[in-house]
């Protein structure tokens, strides 16, 4: 059991590491355009990105999920997956690669604009295909292989990128050592997969693709909508308000990482939990819920009051440009998006654990729709500050549904217990703030000093609540048990 217990951490530390210095490194080198070559150059990179991550998990994100179970299933048949899954996603990639560049052509961007996302956009194909080796190391427990693979290329890639800027090289070199760089991670785990599975045959098998095709469909819908809700909001601020614009917004939205990341892996790793409680915990399973949405306000209730007292300043502080204080506005907006997706991460992977996994799809599509259209409405009059209304909304509308499902089908919530910790700690940070105020702190001091009061406060008590959330797991897990063994 513990070494089980030792493999599952393990990797889920590989992993963790790995979205890290993926996020890590995304956010120093957007930071990086923006100070070196200014937000427009700053928009032109997000949008290319944008489109590569959409084709991207259009592509190859959810054949990975279903590779990924089915080894796990049937680990006898790997070589089969390895081979033939290869094959899939190379027609995939460049099936998807085809679309994005004629899509591209078609929208009217100006020359420059389209030629980087050409360059950036080529990434997926090697990235599509490194994502078959990558669902094969999930399957056998050896996520480390994965961040082997990746971390050193992050990294170095980071710095290859930032000595080109600082030598004013265009933005498409850049791009391009994007797209080499996905190469040698490929190469990468290429080399570990036939140090595992040697000797390989290399047959393909045409009838298991035409399995994959038909099951991997539905994996696809899911994930192209998704992403598209994800990302929407770049794609009409490109096409109703320009690169620069875009620059503005993705400034924004880079200083919601933090939040992203910690709630995602809070969740994912709640999901076994909440799969194990039975009809009759669920006492048990809405005190899990809440005390998960609670921890995610208690870091997300602080983060935004200090977007609303130093918003502006703090954009100038990171991205050195004065052009960014003009997205503070948005930036507030923006992060007043944490407090509804705060309940909507907790509550759709419950109704994942409980199988509703059709309401999620449901509510993913109508938020899509509705997304799309308030932007065509808000973003060209209000522009940055339109997509982030938008944005807002479209989470506000995700939290109302999955709430309104929980409360009919499982539990309601008692929001007294929830918001308790978060509103003490907010209040501590408004407090703060005041004083700083009052004393005319630089920004920097400000900065520090909040920084340090929040990692504190905000820290003793998610480790309080996480007590009480392992405690919570243990008894789920005994009774699951009992109920196995007898």
């Amino acid at each position: 059991m513990s070494s089980a217990r030792g493999k599952l951490v393990g990797n889920s530390l590989a992993l963790l590491a790995n979205q890290v210095t993926q996020n890590a490194t995304s956010f120093i080198l957007s930071v990086s355009i923006a100070r070196i070559l200014g937000p427009y150059e700053l928009g032109q990179y997000t949008l290319a990105f944008t489109f590569y991550f959409i084709f991207m998990t259009l592509s190859s994100q959810g054949l990975k999920t279903l590779l990924t179970r089915e080894i796990a299933k049937t680990p006898d048949k790997l070589q089969t997956y390895l081979v033939s899954g290869t094959v899939v996603q190379i027609a995939l990639s460049l099936t998807a690669y085809t679309a994005l560049f004629l899509l591209v052509y078609l929208l009217p961007y100006r020359p420059a604009t389209q030629t980087l996302c050409w360059i950036v956009g080529a990434a997926l194909i090697p990235y599509g295909i490194s994502n078959v080796t990558e669902a094969i190391f999930q399957a056998q427990e050896r996520m480390h292989l994965i961040t082997i693979s990746t971390v050193p290329i992050y990294i170095l890639r980071l710095i290859v990128m930032f000595v080109v800027l600082k030598l004013n090289y265009s933005i498409n070199v850049v791009g391009l050592i994007l797209v080499v760089s996905e190469g040698i991670i490929l190469l990468i785990e290429w080399a570990f997969i036939l140090r595992i599975n040697s000797p390989l045959r290399w047959t393909i098998d045409w009838q298991f693709i035409r399995e994959i095709l038909l099951k991997v469909r539905t994996f696809l819908a899911i994930e192209g909508v998704s992403v598209f809700k994800l990302r929407m909001q770049v794609f009409f601020l490109s096409l109703l308000a320009g690169e620069t614009v875009v620059g503005l917004y993705g400034a924004t939205v880079q200083l919601l990482q933090p939040f992203q990341l910690i709630s995602q892996s809070l969740v994912v790793a709640a999901l076994p939990s909440f799969a194990r409680v039975n009809s009759e915990d669920t006492d048990r399973l809405q005190r899990l819920v809440e005390t998960i949405i609670s921890v995610l306000l208690v870091v997300a209730v602080p983060l935004l009051i200090g977007f609303i007292f130093i918003g502006g300043d703090f954009l100038v502080f990171i991205y050195r440009d004065r052009q960014f204080y003009e997205a503070g506005n948005a930036l507030i907006i923006a992060g007043m998006m944490m407090i509804p997706l705060s309940i909507t991460r907790a509550l759709s992977y419950v109704m994942m654990a409980k199988g509703y996994e059709r309401i999620n799809l449901r509510t993913v599509v109508s938020n899509t729709v509705i997304g799309a259209l308030i932007s065509i409405a808000l973003i060209p009059p209000l522009q940055a500050i339109g997509a982030a209304v938008s944005a807002l909304i479209v989470e506000m509308s995700g939290a109302a549904q999955f709430y309104y499902v929980v409360r009919n089908r499982l539990f309601s919530l008692r929001i007294q217990n929830i918001l308790r910790k978060p509103l003490l700690v907010g209040a501590g940070m408004v407090l703060l703030f005041l004083v700083l105020k009052a004393l005319q702190a630089p920004i920097t001091v400000i900065i520090i000093v909040t920084g340090a009061a929040f990692c504190m406060m905000a820290g003793l008590i998610i480790i309080q609540m996480l007590n009480l959330q392992e405690t919570l797991i243990k008894k789920i897990f005994r009774r699951a048990s009992r109920q196995t063994a007898g």
